[in-house]
């Protein structure tokens, strides 16, 4: 990375600080955005988000800071901040949520998270604070019956909802000033929908049925937002998460009954999915890709890594590393530095370091959560 200078004006005195690296240069901002004295709160906070700003343009990539678990049997969720050099979560507090929350999501831009809320039937939906991580609640909206999993398209303008009761799935348009979402209707899907992805470019959605084993295609309109029917195609059993490669040019899902990952190429112009075959995996559950598209991360008994052929979307077995119990959701952040599995039994999220040559994981330990946690976000900046 490029020498760069950060020009900081504190009161009368100006500091000249050349930062040639990214742990140095995330200390010096944290040190002088906490050195303000007390009461000056305002400055401090100015500091640090235009700090962090600087540092976005800087690197050409946003930087992990927070990370929050869906509890689905404590009814809140869980916030951490993270550690900008290795990647370990320290626990910043909860806030509730509806019942049973099992997913959560962040914008892109890390300004608001929702959670699905499968036994309350809505969404409930945050405003995220950008320089201490915390939630402030925004409300709660209705969603179809026993929603199950969340997607927003990559422009955060958008937000799914897979309901797996009523067999279909709710979209909302997202209000860029406050995160409030609003009804924009819903889209019929297979029975039992249990995942719900959009593809990288923000113009096609897939929808994962667990019961018909089969995988439910949406064409996006750009301007609304809502979903139109574009077939289905084959899964295996029990297909729960699904995913798409950071170019949209390869799909995943992960077939907890079938013991496998279907694997599909993606129509560029279409969105229609075209099959390429499985690979073995026994209880695969959720899936997260790598920001350079060349692995894919799987929560099933354990962690398993994949490697992504780039010209085919095959791919193949790089082992595994070993998780809490029962890893039920997994997230990379956007900078491909670190993942997190939350575990369902042991009540903990699994912290991991990625290998920047080979995509490997080294664990880092694990951090306590609520009860029951099942989904995990990141917010990034």
């Amino acid at each position: 990375m490029p020498e760069a200078v950060l020009v900081v004006n504190r009161r009368s005195a100006t500091m000249r600080i050349a930062l040639k690296s990214l742990p140095i240069c995330l200390l010096l901002i944290v040190n002088c955005a906490r050195s303000f004295p007390s009461g000056h709160d305002e400055s401090s906070r100015s500091l640090t988000v235009m700090a962090l700003t600087w540092l976005t343009q800087a690197t050409g990539t946003r930087q992990p800071r927070f990370a929050y678990a869906a509890n689905s049997a404590s009814n809140n969720i869980s916030m951490y901040s993270i550690d900008a050099t290795t990647g370990v979560l320290t626990s910043i507090g909860t806030i509730g949520a509806g019942t049973v929350p099992r997913h959560v999501v962040v914008d892109a831009a890390g300004r608001f998270a929702y959670a699905v809320n499968q036994t309350s039937n809505n969404v409930s939906m945050y405003r995220i604070d950008s320089v201490t991580g915390f939630l402030t609640f925004t409300g709660n909206i209705a969603s179809g019956t026993t929603p199950y999993w969340i997607a927003l398209n990559p422009a955060g303008t958008f937000a799914y909802v897979a309901n797996q009761t009523t067999n279909n799935v709710s979209m909302y348009t997202v209000d860029q000033s406050t995160g409030v979402l609003t009804s924009n209707g819903a889209v019929g899907a297979g029975t039992t929908p249990r995942g719900i992805a959009v593809d990288s470019s923000g113009k096609f959605a897939f929808a994962a049925n667990n019961t018909t084993a089969d995988v439910t295609m949406y064409t996006i309109n750009s301007s609304t937002g809502i979903l139109s029917f574009n077939g289905t195609i084959a899964a295996a059993a029990a297909p729960h998460g699904i995913a798409t490669d950071p170019t949209g040019r390869f799909g995943y899902v992960a077939n907890f009954g079938g013991g496998n990952i279907s694997m599909y190429t993606v129509n560029q112009s279409t969105g229609v999915l075209t099959s390429i075959g499985s690979i073995a995996l026994a209880n695969a559950f959720r899936m997260a890709m790598s920001p350079n598209g060349r692995t894919c991360y799987v929560a099933a008994a354990n962690i398993a890594m994949f490697g992504i052929d780039q010209t085919t979307g095959v791919l193949t077995s790089n082992g595994t590393i070993a998780a809490g119990t029962g890893p039920s959701d997994i997230a990379v952040d956007q900078a491909g530095k670190f993942v997190y599995a939350t575990n369902q039994t042991s009540n903990n999220i699994s912290m991991y370091a990625i290998n920047q040559s080979t995509g490997a994981l080294a664990s880092t330990g694990t951090v306590v959560t609520g009860n029951t946690p099942i989904g995990v976000a990141i917010a990034n900046y």
